[in-house]
């Protein structure tokens, strides 16, 4: 071994390796479970939105009353953030998502039986947490089993099953309430995360780079534990295919004694940049979830039936899936962050563009809801891409999770903000208008970060 590849740690050491292997069935099966839990939450995150229209008009309460239940499933996503992070980066990706699946599984049945607002807005909330804890666990989990030159895509790939799943989840609201009632959207919504749970537990395994961190930490620590962390993550190589014998018995990678500490996020030179990256995410899921949250129950008390309503916001997420390989694609060949300030100006036009489109009918709206999606929601899932290759092994879930909370104060925020206008009597053009703002201040911040990398 030569001396540098001595002095490599271990977590650097397995990524060089995952980066030259190439994507066998093990990654397969990682990313489409992943790629699965990310379904079933944005299915369950966006089914009370497509569910609202029909529950105001069963129980005879206000629009307006209802950004309660908004911002309690929101913020419980925002907890379940904060907690996954140190827990997570301490314990392992594997575990906390197989918890996520089966706490939002059992509040969204539990969500069948509810009848009124006090006990619809906790069960939301409780359901929040187990929806906020998945995501920057799976974020993480692909990007530690994708080699670098596949990762971004990825990443982008496999977060298209939240999008999707809020897009056929609209769909199958379009029919369901129609036929049945909105109970339906809960009972899927409730069983389908136990089925995933039971075969994740099967054939998800833990993150390789992970089981090399913590022999890292055991190694400098003076734990004997050392010795089974590398063992775990040489079967691990294995399972991939990679045989080659390797010595993982260095210092770990750099933050790695403090990983789970969210002050680490800020230092090292990273503090500006954690903070521009956190803003932009932010700024982009309050234009996100105001416009899941608010279109349907907009569109509704604009003319369209419940059913009908649910249809453009369904269309917000089939622009999203296509956005996030289209924006993604040509992060890869041009640069992540030229490509997000661009497209964020075109999303302030685009959130105009549905406003105006309200006026023109349905065909005009699913055009423009189309075109919107790709732009906010796509946005979103480059983010998540750069978000997870800014941060190391030692802290990426923390990382990912620390962006993954900006935005989710975001998605707290959005509805909130739509709610305002909306009591405060604002008309559509004000309610859309407003919101095309916001899109360029993220382009402010996209700017200025790129300002930041170039002089580091």
């Amino acid at each position: 071994m030569t001396q540098p590849e001595s002095q490599a740690t271990a977590a650097a050491r397995l990524e060089q390796l995952i980066d030259k292997s190439p994507i066998g069935s093990v990654q397969l099966i990682v990313f489409f479970l992943c790629f699965s839990v990310a379904f079933f939450d944005g299915f369950d995150i966006q089914a009370i939105g497509f569910a609202a229209p029909a529950i105001i008009s069963e129980w005879g309460i206000q629009q307006s009353d209802f950004t309660t239940v908004f911002t309690a499933g929101l913020l419980g996503v925002l907890i379940g953030v904060v907690g996954q992070g140190p827990v997570s980066d301490t314990v392992g990706r594997r575990p906390i998502i197989i918890a996520s699946l089966l706490i939002f599984g059992a509040l969204s049945l539990a969500t069948v039986f509810v009848s009124n607002l006090s006990i619809l807005i906790l069960l939301r909330f409780v359901t929040g947490v187990g929806l906020g804890a998945a995501i920057p666990n799976i974020i993480a989990l692909t990007a530690e089993y994708a080699p670098k030159r596949r990762r971004a895509l990825a990443i982008a790939l496999m977060m298209t099953g939240f999008p999707l799943g809020g897009f056929l989840g609209g769909l199958f609201a379009s029919v369901v309430l129609d036929l049945y009632s909105w109970h339906a959207l809960f009972l899927i919504g409730g069983i389908a995360p136990f089925l995933v749970a039971a075969v994740a537990y099967m054939l998800l395994p833990e993150s390789i780079l992970f089981m090399g961190h913590l022999a890292g930490v055991a190694e400098a620590a003076g734990s004997p534990r050392a010795e089974e962390y590398r063992k775990k993550a040489k079967q691990l190589l294995a399972r991939i295919g990679i045989s080659e014998e390797l010595d993982m018995k260095s210092a770990p990678d750099k933050g790695a004694q403090a990983s789970s500490r969210w002050k680490d996020l800020f230092a090292d030179g990273r503090g500006l940049s954690t903070s521009l990256l956190w803003f932009v995410t932010f700024i982009n899921q309050v234009v996100w979830y105001f416009l899941i949250s608010w279109l349907p129950t907009t569109l509704a008390s604009a003319g369209l039936s419940a059913e009908r309503a649910v249809i453009p916001a369904a269309m917000l997420n089939l622009g999203a899936i296509v956005g996030g390989v289209v924006l993604s694609w040509f992060s890869d060949r041009t640069s992540v962050k030229f490509v997000l300030g661009v497209n964020f100006i075109f999303s302030a036009v685009l959130c105009i563009a549905v406003g105006g489109a309200i006026s023109f009918g349905l065909p005009a709206l699913i055009v423009a809801a189309i075109l919107t999606g790709l732009s906010v929601g796509g946005a979103q899932l480059v983010l998540n891409a750069l978000a997870a290759e800014f941060y190391p092994t030692g802290m990426r879930s923390t990382g990912v999770g620390g962006a993954s909370l900006a935005g989710r104060m975001g998605s707290v925020a959005g509805p909130l903000l739509g709610g305002a206008i909306i009591a405060a009597g604002g008309s559509t053009f004000v309610l859309f208008g407003s919101l095309a703002v916001l899109p360029v201040l993220a382009a402010g911040g996209v700017s200025a970060l790129r300002i930041r990398s170039s002089h580091q």
